[in-house]
């Protein structure tokens, strides 16, 4: 299967921030991994620091966020686990809750802690979450890190992909081999 990935580039606006709300989270919130992960202590979750497409370099999240449709998003969380990029092969895409939880009410462009999440784009990213629409049509939603907020959308359509683990699974060298029939 040939993935035609579609790469935006992330135009480098200032955030803006108010104290009007409670914050979300705080960097203190994150655990960094030192591998282009973060762990947010009060979730339990793994999170990688970069939109699929984004190379962790430096401190920062270098080259451009892909917008992939959803079988190609899919395709993606499959070779990133097979591949062991990111250590683990337990990488998935987080359900709506999950990536909801890294949003920033008090920031824009974007409306996540661009601390622990640097240069992330402002576009829609996949959930997990999914939904019947039109019948049969299986449709999921996404959550935009801009002004947008939350749709439902189809599997043609593209969008960003941050990918998220259970803090408490074993690295991919120490997983135990599957048993064979």
């Amino acid at each position: 299967m040939i993935v035609a990935a579609l790469a935006v580039p992330i135009v480098a606006a200032a955030q803006s921030c108010t104290e009007q709300f409670i914050p979300n989270s705080t960097a203190q919130d994150f655990e960094d991994n030192g591998d282009a992960t973060v762990t947010d202590r009060r979730s339990g979750l793994t999170w990688a620091r970069c939109s699929v497409g984004q190379v962790w370099r430096g401190g920062v999240c270098a080259e451009l966020a892909l917008q992939l449709d959803w079988d190609e998003a899919t395709v993606t969380v499959e070779k990133v686990n097979a591949g062991g990029e990111l250590f683990f092969a337990d990488w998935r895409l987080p359900n709506l809750r999950e990536l909801a939880s890294i949003s920033e009410v008090n920031c824009r462009d974007p409306r996540i802690n661009v601390a622990v999440f640097p240069q992330t784009a402002t576009g829609f990213y996949w959930s997990a979450s999914r939904k019947l629409v039109d019948g049969p049509e299986l449709a999921a939603f996404a959550l935009s890190y801009g002004a947008e907020g939350m749709r439902i959308s189809r599997p043609t359509e593209r969008h960003h992909v941050r990918l998220v683990r259970r803090a408490d699974h074993v690295p991919r060298a120490e997983a135990p081999a599957s048993a064979s029939p």
